[in-house]
């Protein structure tokens, strides 16, 4: 195994892509990824619930999957399908660039 050192936010932007990268490849459900995802954003804030620590794209990658948790008042009929996948292909698509 190769030694490599990453700070907090390497850490946790690593974690986040790695997440979404096998949540869209179906190799994780929708409920492993974001349970995943909720436990990087208690790591990231130390158990205080100050979700603002998560660096930038960590964060988008958090909302990105919070947005499936919810069927947002009915304006959308699959909420995984249609606000998570496409917020996760356009976050994977910017850090790629």
């Amino acid at each position: 195994m190769q030694d490599f050192e990453l700070d907090r936010e390497g850490f946790c932007d690593l974690f986040a892509q790695t997440t979404a990268e096998l949540f869209l490849s179906g190799t994780l459900s929708f409920d492993e990824a974001d349970n995943a995802i909720n436990a990087l954003s208690w790591y990231a804030s130390m158990g205080s619930w100050h979700m603002e620590l998560l660096p930038e794209f960590s964060w988008l990658v958090y909302q990105a999957f919070d947005a499936g948790e919810h069927d947002h008042g009915g304006r959308v009929t699959n909420a995984i399908e249609q606000l998570t996948k496409p917020r996760l292909i356009a976050l994977l698509e910017r850090s790629l660039a």
